[in-house]
This record gives structure tokens, C-alpha cells and sequence, in this order.
């Protein structure tokens, strides 16, 4: 057997050792990364190179890059001395994020709480949940109440105007979503005031309401309006005009109530109390006395209530077509007659008070008429044939002498005894008095002579019969011893001188008839006419 021998010396290298731990899940929107995880554990120097989707050959990973997904990462390693391999594979996982989107209250108003909610689209269940909401509504004057970490949260704009709302979510492996921004408007309130007149007053005192009604914006011509006139009792309390008016029956006061709405729907109220109303004043008089006689006076005096004011102005009626401005005066009325004296008063309010009447009397005085002078034969009787005009008369006939009735009544008979002059007083309604005077003329019984001398000596010129001249309506009838008339005379104020057409007559006897009428009989019988 030959044998030949050679030796050659062989290098035997170690071989590289890989360790690859497993990987965490990332976020999708993860920043870039270094993959920690994989080394070489031998001590075998070389290189190790990263392959696989998102991966740099030196073990950045980028989600991004990666996707959505479950990805194998492979790590080689190769040794530096004879270029032994070793390799590893680890997965990793870059999960989605959720979506961040929300909604609102479609109408967001000034100093209202503005709902947010959320509507954040979740991920596939295997890569987690959504756990987190940060809320940034773009008002920092509100201090810490402009940031909120609940899932559907409210919010109160005190300022109208344009807002930025932001909102981004978190997972519960901590993936955080885009921001979400939408603008929104918050619309200013309106600004509800109204004012009225400054007094009112009852009964049914005409509350005007004047609407001054605001917005920031100039829309106020969009505003609707609800009143609430604070009076229940009512019926009617309640309005939606713009300029209501509400009648009110008591003083009060009232709250008043003016609810605006604006175009949008934003919605303020405003309050004011109402205690201007006052009560009617009460009106009242008193005068002197109800009943005067026409020339007489009354004398009006105030006795009103102006309720809660004081006296401003008094307004009299006096029913004949006057009128008189003062709280107490004296009056005169021309004519008789019954008045409704009327008055009402008016305070410093403006409150006219109720109407007071109260009815006043001018009676006129008696018309009175005692009738004209009269003739009574001496111990005959007569009726007075007084004529009197009035009210409820009473009469009094004075003096009270010679009557053969009551001198109290209106035609009173007397008797025939002296020449006397009666008064008669009558008093009417309202104790207005007249008065008026009769003469009675007491006729005596003629006395006729029956001889005179008309010889011009001065002593028995005339046939004078005593008393004749008191029969105003008596006749004398003068004849001659032939039965022929030679005088004739109607009344005796100028007794007969024993003429005839002035010429004496002859001395002799002659006859008479003499009518004394007023109820006195004839008298007949002769005269001696001697010289």
C-alpha cells in the first residue's frame, strides 16, 4: 500500500446566531422608526440588513409607507470572515386610525350650550377602540371650558360671532386621528327691551307697549315676539305683536314679560316690572243748600278724592251751558229750574275721577196778584179774588182783621167795616216769597139832603150827598116836577149847584132817582131847591 500524506490548514468560521423579539403594533400614523428588536447574539461580526414593506435595509420602519396591515419583517445577517447567514422573521402590525368627524346643534345661539356630538367612525375591532376625545372649541375667553374630553360634550359661546371647533380622537392602543375642524356660527340674541307710559290709569287703564328690540346683526325685521302681560286674571294675557297694548283693572303691579325670537330661533327674554297704574280718583261735592230762589246763590265746595295723586284740575258742569274750573264758588243761575250740577276732577296723573252729580233747585218766585181794589158795602161781605201763580203755596193775609174766614187761605171773605189795605204774602217751593196789597173801600150808606140854597153865599151851593163819592159807578137822576130830566151825572165826584146848562133853576121841588149800584139799592125821593 503507498501512502503519500499532504496537509493543508482549514479555518472553520462561527456561525452567525440571530435574535429577533417580537414587534409591537404602530399606529398608522406613526412617525418613522428604528426596529430595535432584531440582533445577532454569537458575537459574529457582519452585517444585518432589514427587508420587507416599509422597512430600510437598516430597520426604519415606516407605517405610511408600510399600510394598513399584519407585515413580515425578515432580518439577515451575514458574517463578516466566510459570509454565514443567519436569518430571522418577526411580523408587525400598523394599525388604522379612527375618523374623527362631529356634529352640531344646526342653530347655535349667543350665551346658549351648543351640543357637540360625536360621530367618529371606529377601526376593525381587532386593532382596538376608540376611548379618547379631545375637544378644542376656538374659544379661549372661556378659559378652561374651551377644551373637553367627553365623547359628546356642550358648550356656551358668550360671544356671538365665527368659532373654529376641533376634534381628535384616540384609540385604545393610543392611535390618535387627524383633527377634525368645521367652522361654526354662533348667532347673536336678541336684545328684547320695551317700554311704556310713565301713568295709567284705571278703570281700564290702555297699557301701550313700545317694542325696542335689538340685534347685533340689524335682523331685527326676522323677529317674532311673545308677551306675557303678568295679569292671568285677564283672559287676554298674552300677545305677539310687536306693539301690543293690555288693559289692566287693578293697580298691580305687574311683571311684564317680552320674549324675542330671531330668524334663526336664538331666544331672549327681558322682565320689566309694571307700577304705574293708579286708581280712579273719586269725585264729590257738597253745597250750601238744594233748593234757592232765583237771584239766590249756591255755594259749590269740592269734596273729591284724588286717590294716590293730588288735585290738578276740577271740571264743573252746571247743566245751563257753563262751566266752572274752580275746587269752590259761588253761583248764580238766572232762571228757575233743576240742574244736574256735574263734576269730575283730575289728579296729577293725568286720572280723571268719576262723574258726581248732584241736583240743585232755583225755584222762581210766586206770581201773586191780590187782586184790584174793591168796594164793600159797610156790614156786607166780599171774596178777595186773589190770583197766584207757584209751587206748593202757602198764604198769609195781613192784617188779620175783618175776616170771616181763615186769613190762610188763597180767596179769603171779608167783611165791610173800615177802609183798609190787606197784604198778602205767599210763599212758594223753596220758601221763595211775594207779596201784593189790595185796597178795600168800605162803602156807607149815601145820606141825602133833602134841600140846599145855591144863592152864592158859600153855605149849601151844592147838593152834596155824604158818602156818594165813594159809588165810583153811580148815577144821578134829576127831574122837575113834570117828570122831565134836567141832570144826570155818572158818578158824584161833582155834586149838582142847581143848574141846567149853567143857568140857575127855578126854586121849587124837584125829584131824584139815585142808582148807588155795588149793591147798594136805589134811592128815590125830592130835593128843595131854595135861594
Amino acid at each position: 500500500i503507498c501512502v503519500d500524506d499532504k496537509f493543508r490548514d482549514i479555518t472553520v468560521n462561527g456561525t452567525p446566531v440571530v435574535q429577533f423579539n417580537d414587534m409591537p403594533a404602530v399606529c398608522y400614523d406613526a412617525a418613522p422608526f428604528q426596529i430595535t428588536q432584531a440582533s445577532e447574539t454569537g458575537g459574529v461580526p457582519g452585517t444585518g440588513v432589514f427587508t420587507g414593506p416599509g422597512v430600510s435595509s437598516s430597520g426604519i420602519f415606516d407605517p405610511v409607507a408600510a399600510g394598513i396591515g399584519t407585515f413580515n419583517i425578515k432580518y439577515t445577517f451575514t458574517s463578516s470572515a466566510a459570509g454565514c447567514i443567519d436569518t430571522m422573521t418577526k411580523s408587525i402590525t400598523v394599525l388604522d386610525t379612527a375618523s374623527a368627524k362631529f356634529s352640531f346643534d344646526p342653530v347655535a345661539c349667543e350665551k346658549g350650550a351648543v351640543s357637540f356630538n360625536s360621530t367618529s367612525s371606529g377601526i376593525p375591532a381587532s386593532a382596538g377602540s376608540i376611548t379618547g376625545w379631545n375637544w378644542d372649541f376656538g374659544d379661549p375667553s372661556s378659559g378652561v371650558n374651551n377644551t373637553s374630553t367627553q365623547q359628546n360634550p356642550t358648550h356656551i359661546f358668550n360671544a356671538w360671532g365665527d368659532y373654529t371647533v376641533t376634534l381628535n380622537v384616540t384609540t385604545n392602543n393610543s392611535c390618535k386621528s387627524t383633527d377634525k375642524t368645521i367652522p361654526i356660527h354662533v348667532n347673536p340674541l336678541p336684545r328684547p327691551d320695551f317700554s311704556f307710559n310713565p301713568n295709567h290709569c284705571l278703570p281700564s287703564a290702555n297699557v301701550m307697549f313700545t317694542n325696542l328690540s335689538t340685534i347685533p346683526d340689524g335682523t331685527e325685521a326676522a323677529f317674532t315676539y311673545v308677551w306675557d302681560f303678568g295679569d292671568p286674571g285677564s283672559g287676554a294675557n298674552s300677545s305677539t305683536g310687536s306693539n301690543p297694548s293690555h288693559i289692566y283693572n287693578a293697580v298691580g303691579p305687574y311683571n311684564v314679560q317680552l320674549q324675542v325670537i330671531s330668524g334663526v330661533g336664538c331666544v331672549d327674554d327681558t322682565t320689566i316690572i309694571l307700577n304705574t297704574i293708579h286708581p280712579q280718583p273719586t269725585g264729590n261735592f257738597t253745597v250750601d243748600k238744594t233748593d234757592i230762589c232765583v237771584g239766590d246763590s249756591f255755594v259749590f265746595t269740592d269734596q273729591s278724592d284724588p286717590a294716590d295723586g293730588t288735585t290738578t284740575d276740577w271740571t264743573w258742569n252746571m247743566d245751563d251751558g257753563n262751566t266752572e274750573t274752580q275746587p269752590s264758588f259761588s253761583y248764580t243761575y238766572t232762571t228757575e229750574g233743576e240742574y244736574d250740577v256735574n263734576l269730575y276732577i283730575t289728579n296729577n296723573y293725568g286720572c280723571r275721577s268719576t262723574v258726581f252729580t248732584q241736583r240743585v233747585t232755583v225755584n222762581d218766585y210766586p206770581t201773586v196778584t191780590a187782586g184790584p181794589d174793591m168796594y164793600i158795602l159797610e156790614g156786607g161781605s166780599d171774596t178777595i179774588n186773589a190770583i197766584v201763580t207757584a209751587i206748593n203755596p202757602t198764604y198769609l193775609w195781613t192784617p188779620n182783621q175783618y175776616f170771616l174766614t181763615s186769613n190762610t187761605v188763597k180767596k179769603p171773605i171779608v167783611k165791610g167795616v173800615e177802609d183798609i189795605t190787606y197784604t198778602l204774602t205767599v210763599t212758594g217751593r223753596g220758601g221763595c216769597v211775594s207779596t201784593d196789597q189790595v185796597f178795600i173801600k168800605v162803602l156807607k150808606g149815601p145820606e141825602v139832603p133833602n134841600i140846599f140854597s145855591p144863592n152864592g153865599d158859600g153855605i149849601h151851593d151844592q147838593w152834596i150827598i155824604k158818602y156818594l163819592d165813594t159809588y165810583p159807578e153811580c148815577t144821578v137822576d134829576i127831574f122837575n116836577r113834570y117828570g122831565q130830566p134836567i141832570y144826570h151825572s155818572v158818578g158824584y165826584g161833582q155834586p149838582w149847584d142847581g143848574t141846567i146848562n149853567g143857568k140857575p133853576v127855578p126854586i121849587g121841588t124837584y125829584y131824584y132817582i139815585i142808582n148807588p149800584k155795588n149793591g147798594r139799592s136805589i134811592l128815590s125821593g125830592y130835593v128843595d131847591v131854595i135861594r
